[in-house]
């Protein structure tokens, strides 16, 4: 990320807030964002901020960035806990056990028959 610097236009709002700390401030005849590595603004920093270095600005917002994950995934788990759980009956796991064994079985089948069908030749040739 980088600072970019920009002269306060008159239409700028009287109140901004800082993209790092959250806080409002009033914007001096300078305007700095806070930009990502394509270029792109990410918000307004305040002078705050920028004094108190890159450092303190990758924690605040690498604190932001926790925060936010930790409210998804909160928001996330009260969904589900919305939802009703529908375990699988005893019948679906036998099904499902009995598809598995049918499967296995059938690939080892077919695993034999390619070993029986390959000729001493063959596998004279393979092995080089």
């Amino acid at each position: 990320m980088k600072v970019h610097l920009e002269r306060r236009f008159t239409s700028c709002p009287c109140q901004l807030e800082c993209v790092v700390c959250r806080n409002k401030f009033e914007p001096e005849s300078i305007r700095s964002y806070l930009c990502n590595d394509q270029g792109l603004i990410q918000g307004d920093c305040c002078p705050n901020c920028l004094s108190l270095g890159s450092q303190y600005i990758l924690e605040k917002m690498f604190d932001q960035t926790k925060k936010i994950r930790e409210k998804l995934d909160s928001m996330f788990l009260e969904s589900l806990a919305e939802n009703n759980v529908n375990l699988p009956k005893i019948s679906q796991w036998f099904s499902k056990l009995l598809e598995i064994f049918l499967q296995e079985s059938y690939e080892l089948q077919i695993a034999k028959i390619g070993f029986r069908n390959k000729s001493k030749f063959t596998i004279f040739f393979e092995q080089e």
